[in-house]
């Protein structure tokens, strides 16, 4: 076998959309992306739009099963709640979280059993 060829396509973020998050999320806006693209790929995008910068602290939830969300969701919202009380019970303005959340996990978080926990981590 011999390569003929290689080709790459990238998809290129419009005009304005780094500076539009940006200013989003000074007027006090959380800003949510939800893609189909693999871990790494929308991490990448979130540096690229501005979603995330080298401040943001990223937590990430892939659960394995059930139980695994529970204690992940319950680590997650201890871990925050710790961070907020060393830093006199407020986090300062330039303190960011980035939440990546893989697919399986997702669909967990948003069960009946799971979507109150999920729901106060988001609120954090």
């Amino acid at each position: 076998m011999e390569l003929l060829g290689v080709t790459a396509i990238e998809d290129r973020l419009q005009d304005g959309v780094p500076e539009c998050i940006r200013d989003l999320r000074r007027g006090g806006l959380k800003v949510w992306v939800l893609t189909g693209d693999k871990t790494e790929t929308a991490i990448n995008i979130a540096y690229a739009s501005n979603l995330f910068s080298q401040d943001t602290e990223l937590i990430h939830l892939a659960a394995r099963n059930e139980r695994d969300t529970e204690e992940m969701l319950d680590c997650m919202i201890e871990n925050i709640d710790n961070k907020m009380q060393a830093k006199d019970e407020k986090l300062d303005e330039e303190t960011h979280f980035g939440l990546v959340v893989n697919g399986e996990s997702l669909t967990s978080c948003l069960k009946p059993e799971h979507l109150d926990k999920f729901l106060k981590l988001i609120k954090m």
